[in-house]
């Protein structure tokens, strides 16, 4: 339930109406239409023998939250955070996005920056990149953003190399794929004028030999 809540109090933020005693009623009309039958089912007999029409918003959200409200404790998250490392087909800003949204739930306050910075390298799956990363920042006093670019930079570069390496390599299979048909095309020619008979074929075309003109 907590991101789908988070996600709903985002469009209340959007549409103005998160806060506000004005905006009350639109705020509960608008969750009882997203929550659905069962959930809504389940806030009736929540309520019970009240009506739901009469809780407030803060009510709803609170009922909500005790029956779906995800239960885990911070060091857990926190846990989870220390043990992500990026995959082989994730980029860097992939990567980041999921450090950022797991960093969401361990409440790591005004800590957080360096410890997306530090989850960041340790985290990265890039012996390479790595090494490099602690060459360039040997001291804490480097950025998250600092080390966001300089990621992002190696990345880019071992892309580029990438791609040129592949490009080199395609010159040369082409001239030994060029040979090798060269090769086949001169053996079958050797093979096939091994095979012509000078008795009954013309040693010149290939073909059956020529009659002599009739006078």
């Amino acid at each position: 339930m907590g991101p789908l809540r988070t996600r709903f109090e985002c469009e209340l933020e959007v549409f103005g109406l998160r806060y506000g005693q004005e905006t009350e009623l639109a705020r509960r009309r608008l969750l009882v239409s997203k929550i659905g039958k069962e959930h809504f089912r389940l806030l009736v007999n929540h309520f019970r023998p009240l009506a739901v029409q009469e809780q407030s918003y803060d009510r709803l959200k609170s009922a909500m939250s005790s029956n779906y409200g995800r239960r885990s404790s911070v060091m857990e998250d926190r846990v989870q955070f220390s043990q992500l490392f990026r995959r082989d087909e994730e980029s860097v800003t992939q990567f980041l996005n999921s450090l950022r949204g797991l960093a969401s739930r361990c409440d790591f306050g005004d800590s957080l920056a360096e410890r997306l910075r530090d989850q960041l390298v340790i985290g990265i799956n890039n012996s390479g990149c790595q090494q490099e990363l602690l060459r360039q920042f040997p001291t804490n006093d480097a950025t998250l953003e600092q080390v966001e670019a300089a990621v992002s930079r190696l990345e880019l570069a071992d892309s580029q190399g990438a791609q040129l390496q592949h490009c080199t390599a395609l010159p040369g299979d082409t001239a030994i794929r060029r040979l090798k048909e060269a090769a086949g095309l001169n053996s079958h020619r050797r093979h096939f004028s091994r095979q012509l008979d000078p008795a009954t074929q013309c040693l010149r075309c290939g073909y059956p030999i020529h009659r002599l003109r009739q006078r």
